[in-house]
């Protein structure tokens, strides 16, 4: 596709997303309660963290979408190459604006340093989340 037609279909999906006003509000965390609601709201964890949590909340927009959650390590030393992807899950919503993603911690415990939750909205980066590891 020549630059310019990409360009029109980038500007296309963004004013397709903006006029329906799909957004996520999304929120890292220790746990999530069954409401979907964060519990603990931070972004520094310890090494010995279980899980990493993020609640998050879709507004707006169509009534199905796809919400995708992709977690990188940015810099965690030489435990692993620069933004290595550590896992992603996605979930398809029909009516249910709420969820969360979880990252379950590495049997040696996490590697300190920068990670981050990058969040999609059907295919569409939606938000980025950074968040440490002491």
């Amino acid at each position: 596709m020549p630059r310019a037609g990409q360009t029109a279909l980038l500007i296309s999906i963004l004013l397709t997303m903006w006029s329906c006003g799909t957004r996520v509000e999304a929120v890292l965390c220790r746990n999530v309660s069954s409401k979907f609601e964060p519990i603990h709201p931070t972004t520094h964890f310890s090494r010995d963290s279980e899980s990493i949590y993020c609640a998050w909340e879709v507004k707006g927009g169509k009534e199905t979408l796809a919400v995708r959650g992709v977690w990188y390590a940015e810099d965690v030393g030489k435990s692993a190459s620069p933004n290595y992807r550590i896992d992603e899950s996605t979930e398809d919503i029909e009516r249910q604006s709420r969820g969360w993603f979880r990252l379950r911690r590495p049997a040696q415990g996490w590697p300190p340093g920068k990670y981050r939750l990058e969040i999609y909205l059907d295919g569409q980066k939606a938000d980025v989340l950074r968040f440490v590891v002491e």
